[in-house]
């Protein structure tokens, strides 16, 4: 009817199987620095951004959001890096 499937309980045959897990999340992840890290290098080099906090890799400026007095700190912002000029494309 089914095939019987046996499954052996070897620690060696587990540790194996970890083993490749491990190597293949390293690889995933040196690969993706290696991209993320060329991919701003390039950016950097050839669009010049304009002025504004100082941000960190993958999180950005998240670290900088205020969370109480938001106001305060934007207009602190504002005074330091000048104003921020948004473009909104006009819908409907």
């Amino acid at each position: 009817m089914f095939p019987v499937v046996s499954f052996t309980n070897d620690s060696a045959t587990v540790l194996a199987m970890v083993s490749d897990a491990v190597k293949y999340v390293l690889v995933a992840a040196i690969s993706f620095i290696f991209f993320y890290t060329y991919r701003q290098h390039k950016t950097r080099s050839t669009v010049p951004l304009p002025p504004g906090p100082p941000r960190l890799p993958l999180i950005g400026n998240i670290h900088n959001k205020p969370a109480k007095f938001e106001w305060e700190t934007y207009a602190e912002w504002s005074a330091k890096y000048g104003e921020l000029d948004l473009d909104f494309p006009e819908c409907c």
